[in-house]
């Protein structure tokens, strides 16, 4: 409870704080701020008292003195004027402060006790006394010390109203700015509610006396922190600190030797609490016989109280070994209280033997240790005074680990859990740590049988340990990633897959594991969130840049205008207009191409022609790259013909590849957008191939060493790239893109040309900046060019699929990976101290290793957990966790991990999978749940997924089967024909749920997926494509049940259909598969149907290719039409032979006045048709090849009539 809590009820706080002034059983009293006299206060209010306490002495004789002082005293109050404000002595030597104490005496009434403790805390809360305490004892005592001493006193009374007015008093006196008590004084104060929280008879006094000690702690912590904030960093040599002896420098619990890592963790493996004591122990001094003396009770209870005052400047032990600086200021008191609370809790008690209030005692002190370890002003206070804490603390948790009482032991658990997740205490405990955490929470997780009631605290403690990414990652790198440290990451993972997985008990132990599972799965689940919010955190990209358009303009010579007959003053006045017309053209150029350029049209500045926008682009040195890019990119006819006429303004005759290109990209700067920048580098490689015959065997080919030669300039000189690409690498991936029109064994270029390419651009950077803006050696330049890079490179790396290859060769590498961190921290840990010092890691690697790790341990639990008989509920959090490791592994390359995590996913769900690998007994609640986790990863995070679409495809694919014929299936298997799984209910005949979702909402989540496709990237896309067509090729071949063959082969062509407009280099590898799949499709002798489905298929398909213009260099409609061909040759079917001929006539008739090489295949498949048996493909050829005669296109191009004349050779042989 903090001080902002409000108090439970029964319970009356009292601070020296305005607004928490109040009384047990009483309407609260409002005395304004404190320290402020009131109109008739004190004066009046304590005549009142004098006299309550004269009338409550009665006709007692041993207390006639005191009744006569009181009655005199409150007579002389009255008779002064109450006009006069007259100071009112309230010394030492007052005599009505001398009546007050007397009645605080222990022969007193409560009648007489409780108002004269009232009156000295209204006296106090009010500032009328003021002083500080100094320890005296007699004659030596000072005024704070006689109040302390007799308010203390009435605390054994055992009346209730005297319990509650000394609670009352001692809060706000122990917790004053005038009334100043510390040291002794202070320590009494506290035991004294400490006692009354234990000891009283009252439950409101015992919750009151609590709720005090939370905020008298509360307000101790704050005014230390706020004192050390203020007060110079103290020194050991610091003359200020200086006390006559050398010993002053050391603490009784100051210790700063450092603990052994390799020593501790050894001793907690071993689970040897006794050995791990002695070494704690041996840290404190002075005070070492108290810690490891008897429980004390009764009169040694306070006793113990009394040793705890002795303060560490006062300690006259000597330390040697210690290098701490003594505690000044706060400090001192502050530590006095935390060490007395760690002293009682440190006590062994027996339940069976020991006192009631002594073993209350023990549990409030763990109960108040937790409370001030949630204090954010730990962070705020001294390295001096943590070291000694955790000292402390690390006793008081080693003296716990065998408590016989059930409580004490989890409630250690629970405060090595919150030292951990202080900072402060955390950065000097490296060593305890490595101890504790095995000892304290995970062996309950690793015993084969465990308490319950330990398993329960560890799971609910690594629930706050789990929920925190830094906090992990900072154990794995302290721990596991230290040669002889434990590894407690992984440790932890295990234990908690481990409960997961553990028997069943009986009775209330069975209820307690229930409880420990649930926690367990949600822990598994906050560390997977954890990893991944961590590794995005540490490894997120920067936002689109925007680069402000525009900049200086600069004067140029404007278009000239006929100005013949004209006076002087309109000749100015329209050259004036123009000018003004072309900067106002050109400022909206920079911030909107194409209106810009519409608006230098339409005022005349440009003419209305395609070369004069080419000349006026190249030529006007005020326009912005970026604008000039997004112009020259655009995908209107009118800007596609002007970048193709501004392309061929430049002359590449004779130069090296490379250098054309940074001729061309000198001009303008590349758009962000991949279409764009795909059209720019298809005409620059055209114009290129034109400028220089012979250089290439096909136009592909510079069209992919130009997009490779961008990705080279911006991970060699960007440095912010995470991966370079080597040598090899930049080969390879020019080399594996295929070559439409060119046998891909000799389609590769020569290394040697590539290599020198490599090296130029490595020894020079392309420059891809503003041609206009003219500051290239510019800080501010270098900044914006870098995010230009950046911004490229994350395009690039979408339309490239093939770099990212690259990435993913270094999995097998990954295991390596932690040792080599190992041996790294290994050598840091040769220096001095180095293994005490606490690590931060910042690095989003080590989140990749922590999710191996994780998935190690993960893959077998899911493949098992779904055996057992564990509650829904449970098994539904377990699923959760399922999902999100599916996308954390996915998010950080462990590709073999997330497709064996997708494989149990998909067992779940049940949907086609064979019948060895089904999990039997699982609800359809649990399907659905999985479903919807299935799908909404592929929705979500299609690119993680990356090798395994072919279990979702497959899952997907039954789906939709039986959402489309689920009704009429009352023999139908939900995942094959040979499970006996009905997907009815077989007495009752009513659907499953399972089916009833697919039909009603799995169907659309399906449906979505596949809509979706357009929007993934390069990478995601060709590998969809290519597990779609395996698994299709595998129902083909053995279909599970009647009907599946179609099902993925219709959402083939719906996929191809979305994604028509990809670059040309993502483009090629799905047509390269998908044309494969379908030719094997077509060639399918026993089913026409899928057959013929095939082939139309294939007609839809470059019916819409040939939409798209071809470049003279360029030969795509060729690759496009050539699976007709290869359908001809292989398949035997005569219906398929008609079919195809029917296709291609369509195809020449509609798409004639576009056909350019796709006339090779289509004169190939007539040249085949003019042999064939059947007439009808005969008469289909001979129409296609009368269509060709009559194309003037085909008798001027070489190739085409070499085509055609096979074509008639083949007819005048028959």
């Amino acid at each position: 409870m903090t001080t902002d809590d409000p108090p439970a009820e029964g319970q009356r706080l009292e601070a020296n704080e305005p607004g928490t002034s109040t009384s047990y059983g009483e309407e609260p009293t409002d005395m304004g701020a404190l320290g402020v006299r009131s109109e008739g206060f004190p004066r009046k209010f304590l005549g009142q008292t004098l006299e309550a306490i004269a009338k409550g002495c009665g006709w007692r004789f041993d207390l006639r003195s005191l009744s006569q002082t009181c009655n005199a005293l409150a007579k002389s109050l009255k008779q002064q004027s109450e006009g006069e404000d007259s100071e009112l002595d309230l010394g030492m030597d007052s005599p009505a402060l001398k009546a007050l104490l007397q009645a605080c005496g222990l022969n007193c009434p409560p009648r007489i006790t409780e108002p004269s403790i009232c009156c000295l805390h209204r006296l106090i809360a009010g500032g009328f006394l003021m002083g500080e305490a100094t320890g005296g004892l007699g004659s030596d005592a000072s005024l704070v010390d006689l109040v302390v001493e007799q308010i203390c006193n009435c605390g054994n009374s055992a009346s209730e109203p005297v319990q509650l007015a000394v609670l009352k008093a001692l809060l706000t006196l122990a917790t004053s700015e005038t009334f100043i008590v510390k040291g002794d004084r202070l320590l009494q104060a506290f035991k004294m509610i400490f006692n009354l929280a234990v000891g009283s008879h009252y439950d409101g006094i015992r919750n009151t006396a609590v709720a005090s000690l939370q905020q008298l702690l509360n307000v101790w912590f704050r005014r230390t922190a706020a004192d050390v904030a203020l007060s110079p960093p103290i020194t050991p040599n610091d003359q200020s600190i200086e006390r006559g002896d050398e010993s002053s420098a050391a603490d009784g619990e100051g210790k700063a030797s450092e603990l052994s890592v390799t020593k501790i963790a050894q001793l907690a493996e071993k689970s040897d609490i006794t050995g791990i004591e002695k070494v704690l122990v041996s840290r404190l001094s002075g005070d070492n016989e108290y810690f490891s003396g008897a429980t004390p009770t009764g009169e040694q209870s306070n006793q113990g109280f009394k040793n705890a005052e002795r303060t560490p400047q006062n300690n006259g032990s000597k330390s040697p070994s210690s290098s701490l600086v003594p505690l000044v200021g706060l400090e001192i008191d502050l530590f006095i209280l935390l060490r007395s609370l760690c002293k009682l809790a440190a006590r062994n008690v027996d339940p069976a033997t020991s006192e009631r209030f002594v073993i209350e005692g023990k549990l409030l002190s763990l109960r108040l240790i937790k409370h001030v370890l949630t204090f954010h002003m730990w962070e705020m206070l001294s390295k001096n005074f943590i070291i000694r804490s955790r000292n402390l603390l690390c006793v008081t948790l080693i003296r716990n680990a065998n408590s016989l009482v059930e409580s004490a032991s989890s409630q250690q658990v629970e405060i090595f859990s919150l030292a951990l997740q202080q900072p402060s205490i955390q950065a000097v405990m490296k060593p305890e740590i490595g101890a504790f955490m095995p000892l304290l929470i995970l062996r309950p997780l690793e015993v084969p049988v465990s308490e319950p009631h330990l398993l329960l605290a560890s799971c609910t403690c690594l629930k706050d340990i789990c929920s925190k990414p830094q906090l992990l990652v900072d154990l794995f790198v302290n721990y596991d990633c230290e040669m002889d440290a434990s590894n407690i990451f992984e440790r932890m993972v295990q234990g908690l897959c481990g409960v997961i997985n553990s028997k069943g008990a009986s009775g209330q132990k069975q209820a307690l594991l229930n409880r420990s599972k649930k926690l367990a799965a949600k822990n598994l689940l906050l560390i997977i969130q954890s990893l991944h919010s961590w590794f995005s955190e540490h490894h997120a990209e920067e936002g689109e840049d925007h680069v402000p358009n525009g900049g200086e303009h600069f004067s140029s010579p404007f278009a000239e205008s006929d100005l013949h007959g004209k006076s002087e003053t309109q000749k100015f006045k329209e050259a004036k207009s123009i000018k003004n017309s072309r900067v106002e053209g050109i400022d909206l150029f920079n911030k909107s191409p194409v209106k810009g350029m519409r608006s230098l049209i339409e005022s005349g500045v440009v003419e209305d022609s395609i070369e004069a926008q080419a000349r006026f682009l190249r030529d006007t040195t005020e326009l912005d790259g970026g604008a000039k890019g997004q112009f020259l990119g655009h995908h209107e006819d009118n800007q596609v013909q002007v970048m193709h006429a501004f392309a061929d303004a430049f002359d590449f005759s004779g130069m090296e590849f490379d250098i054309a290109l940074r001729t061309y990209l000198s001009a303008f700067r590349l758009p962000g957008e991949a279409q764009q920048i795909d059209r720019i580098m298809e005409k620059f490689a055209d114009r290129f191939c034109t400028c220089n015959k012979g250089v290439f065997a096909a136009a592909d080919q510079a069209y992919t060493l130009a997009y490779s030669i961008i990705m080279l300039n911006t991970d060699m000189h960007n440095p912010l790239a995470e991966h370079l690409m080597s040598r090899e690498n930049f080969i390879a991936l020019v080399n594996q893109c295929p070559v439409e029109g060119v046998d891909q064994e000799t389609a590769g270029l020569p290394t040697e040309y590539l290599g020198s390419i490599f090296d130029r651009i490595a020894a020079s950077e392309i420059q891809i900046s503003d041609p206009s803006t003219g500051e290239k050696g510019n800080g501010n330049s270098g900044t914006r060019n870098r995010r230009i890079q950046e911004q490229l490179t994350r395009v690039l790396r979408k339309a490239l699929p093939m770099h990212a290859t690259d990435r993913h060769a270094n999995d097998q590498m990954t295991a390596a990976s932690l040792k080599r961190i190992r041996e790294v921290l290994e050598k840091r840990n040769d220096q001095r101290d180095g293994s005490h010092e606490w690590k931060t890691a910042s690095n989003s690697d080590i989140a990749a290793l922590m999710c191996e790790v994780t998935c190690n341990h993960l893959v077998p639990l899911f493949r098992d957990v779904y055996k057992g008989h564990s509650a829904l509920e449970a098994q539904l959090e377990i699923t959760k966790c399922l999902g999100e490791a599916i996308v954390v592994a996915g998010l950080m390359d462990q590709n073999t991990a997330c497709e064996e995590l997708v494989g149990v996913l998909n067992r779940l769900v049940g949907l086609g999978v064979e019948r060895e690998w089904q999990l039997p007994g699982i609800a359809d609640d649990l399907k659905i749940e999985a479903f919807r986790i299935l799908i909404g990863i592929a929705l979500e995070h299609p690119q993680l997924l990356r090798c395994s679409w072919t279990h979702i495809l497959r899952c997907f694919s039954f789906a939709q089967y039986h959402a489309f014929r689920g009704a009429s299936l009352n023999d139908a298997s939900i995942s094959n024909s040979q499970n006996q799984k009905k997907a009815t209910d077989s007495t009752t005949g009513a659907k499953s749920k399972l089916l009833s979702f697919l039909e009603a909402e799995g169907l659309q989540l399906v449906d979505q997926l596949f809509a979706g496709t357009g929007l993934m990237d390069g990478q995601t896309i060709v590998l969809f494509v290519t597990a779609m067509c395996a698994v299709s090729r595998q129902q083909l071949e053995k279909p599970a049940v009647d009907g599946i063959e179609l099902v993925l082969l219709q959402r083939l062509v719906e996929t191809v259909h979305h994604n028509l407009g990809r670059i040309r280099m993502v483009w090629s590898r799905l047509w390269a598969v998908t044309s494969a799949h379908l030719i094997g499709a077509g060639c399918i002798e026993d089913n026409i149907e899928i057959a013929m489905y095939s082939i139309d298929a294939l007609r839809q398909i470059v019916f819409k290719l040939l939409d798209h213009q071809e470049l003279s260099s360029f030969k795509f409609q060729e690759e496009a039409l050539r699976p007709f061909v290869s359908v001809f040759r292989q398949s035997e079917v005569v219906e398929v032979h008609i079919f195809i001929t029917q296709c291609l006539h369509q195809i020449v008739v509609a798409c004639l006045p576009r056909l350019q090489s796709g006339w090779l295949s289509i004169l190939a498949s007539v040249e085949i048709a003019l042999t064939h048996e059947c007439i009808d493909v005969v008469d289909s050829g001979v129409h296609i090849l009368k269509q060709a005669w009559a194309e003037p296109q085909i008798v001027s191009n070489a190739d085409l009539f070499g085509g055609l004349r096979k074509c008639f050779l083949v007819v005048m042989d028959s």
